[in-house]
């Protein structure tokens, strides 16, 4: 069956994510229950820039995991303008328009556009506010709920990117 690297790497994370791989050949062997047919060397090259690891499951045996999550740089740095310029904002079916702070809109608004599009049609500017328009509803109020999600962590001390908390 003829993939792509994308669809082939997808796959092997899919099927580390299982927690019973041990060894390369248990990953070749997995992916042929699959009908898939790839090299050692592919699957080996494959884990490596997948930056797999090595670590002891709950019977002690040495089993290959995923590697932890760095923080999406994009969405620190959104997280950080929003925290800095954010005022308010109001929502209706797939728009949400955001209340900034006098120029800080247009920054604003690139990041979003950047952190958010996939689920974005379109994100408009001016000095004070933006008008974010989602492709649907749903998706509109994904992201101004994570959006205020990032608010209200500040208000507690620190806001969370990935996990990690910033003060």
């Amino acid at each position: 069956m003829k993939v792509t690297k994308k669809e082939r790497q997808s796959l092997i994370q899919e099927i580390v994510q299982t927690g019973k791989i041990r060894t390369q050949q248990d990953l070749l062997d997995e992916l042929t229950k699959r009908e898939y047919r790839f090299t050692q060397a592919t699957i080996s090259r494959d884990m490596r820039e997948l930056g797999l690891i090595k670590k002891v499951n709950a019977e002690g045996c040495w089993v290959y995991h995923l590697p932890p999550k760095k923080p999406d740089a994009g969405k620190m740095r959104l997280v950080h303008l929003l925290n800095q310029c954010f005022r308010s904002y109001r929502r209706q079916k797939e728009m949400v328009v955001i209340y900034t702070l006098p120029g800080s809109s247009p920054a604003l608004g690139n990041l979003i556009l950047e952190v958010y599009q996939e689920e974005l049609f379109t994100v408009m500017t001016n000095d004070d506010h933006l008008l974010i328009i989602a492709k649907d509803e749903e998706k509109a109020i994904y992201i101004i709920e994570e959006l205020i999600s990032f608010q209200e962590k500040r208000e507690e001390g620190g806001y969370y990117v990935a996990g990690i908390k910033h003060s």
